[in-house]
C-alpha cells in the first residue's frame, strides 16, 4: 500500500505539479538582445531575410517553404509548424515578423532594428521578441513551464544572431545580454 502512494506522489510531483506551475506561469514572454556586428547594415539584413538558412526557430526547423506572398513562410518543426510573416520591412534599418504556431496557440513577435554602431564599421542590432501563449490545449501549461525555466524568448535570439554572425563570418560584441 506505501508503495501505491509513493507512486501517487510521484506522478503528482512529476506530471502535476510541472502542469500546474505553467498555468500559473501567464501568457507573456519577452526577450531582447543588442549586439555590434563587423559588418555593413546591407550584408546583415540580406542574411537576416535569407529565412532558410536562418529560421526564427534555429535548429529545430526541418524545412523551410516559402510561400506564395512576399515575405512568408512556413518553417516545419516535425510536430507543428510556425508560419512567418514579415509585416514591415524598411530595407536595411527596421523588420517586423509576426510568427504563428499552427498546434500551440502561441504567437511571437520579432522587432528587429539595425542602426550604425558605437565604432566605425560595426553595425547595431536590436531585436525585441515578444511571446504569447494562450490557453487552449494540454500543450500551453508545459510550454509556459520551458519558456519560463529556460527563458527562451532571450535564448532563441541569441541562438538567431550567433547564427547570422556566424553567416558573415563574425563575432558579435554583446552589448546588452537580454532580459535574464
Amino acid at each position: 500500500m506505501l508503495l501505491i502512494w509513493i507512486l501517487i506522489g510521484l506522478f503528482a510531483l512529476v506530471v502535476v505539479l510541472p502542469y500546474i506551475l505553467g498555468m500559473l506561469a501567464g501568457d507573456d514572454y519577452h526577450g531582447r538582445i543588442r549586439v555590434a556586428l563587423p559588418a555593413p547594415p546591407e550584408d546583415i539584413w540580406r542574411v537576416l531575410r535569407d529565412c532558410q538558412r536562418h529560421p526564427v526557430s534555429g535548429a529545430m526547423a526541418q524545412s523551410v517553404t516559402l510561400l506564395e506572398e512576399s515575405g512568408a513562410w512556413v518553417e516545419d518543426l516535425g510536430r507543428t509548424q510556425l508560419r512567418v510573416t514579415t509585416e514591415i520591412a524598411e530595407e536595411p534599418t527596421h523588420m517586423i515578423l509576426q510568427i504563428r504556431d499552427q498546434v500551440v496557440p502561441m504567437t511571437a513577435r520579432w522587432e528587429i532594428h539595425l542602426q550604425p554602431g558605437e565604432e566605425v564599421g560595426e553595425t547595431e542590432c536590436r531585436i525585441h521578441n515578444r511571446t504569447t501563449i494562450r490557453s487552449g490545449t494540454w500543450h500551453s501549461p508545459v510550454f509556459r513551464l520551458i519558456m519560463k525555466v529556460t527563458n527562451a524568448a532571450d535564448k532563441v535570439l541569441r541562438e538567431y544572431l550567433r547564427g547570422v554572425a556566424g553567416d558573415l563570418g563574425v563575432t558579435a560584441r554583446v552589448m546588452d545580454p537580454g532580459s535574464s
